[in-house]
């Protein structure tokens, strides 16, 4: 019969716990380096972990895409539906703008709203996305 003595145990104990906690936020790079500490923010093509910044063109694509999961970066636009976001933005922003200054009323702005999100909703089904990045698109609205 084999015994396990209690120092062993423990460190055992020990170096699975700190490898789980640790597996939550590392990342290795294409050298195979190891990177680790806690994701706190992706923009830019920049990665910062822990206190470093790193460009995220070190990473694989694998581990890009579950550092973007982890952060919950919106995916990125096909260039014609980046251009119709940031003019519908500009449409809101002005809408926006009118009711603010009394030139617009409240039920006018409401309207107008509406128009520009029933738009953004069209342009979004007939781009045929993938229902997830559909609804994380209409929902960073």
């Amino acid at each position: 019969m084999r015994y396990i003595y209690i120092k062993r145990a423990l460190q055992a104990f020990i170096v699975c716990v700190l490898s789980s906690a640790a597996e939550e936020g590392s990342f290795t790079n294409h050298a195979g380096r190891v990177v680790s500490g806690e994701l706190k923010a992706v923009t830019n093509g920049v990665v910062v972990i822990g206190t470093r910044s790193y460009p995220l063109s070190i990473f694989p694509e694998a581990e890009r895409a579950r550092i973007k999961a982890m952060i919950d970066v919106p995916p990125e636009l096909p260039p014609h539906l980046a251009a119709a976001r940031r003019s519908l933005r500009e449409r809101y922003m002005r809408n926006e703008a009118l009711l603010k200054s009394g030139a617009k009323s409240p039920e006018d702005a409401e309207a107008t709203r509406k128009c520009l999100l029933s738009i953004w909703q069209r342009m979004l089904d007939e781009a045929n996305l993938a229902p997830s990045t559909r609804n994380s698109l209409l929902s960073s609205q």
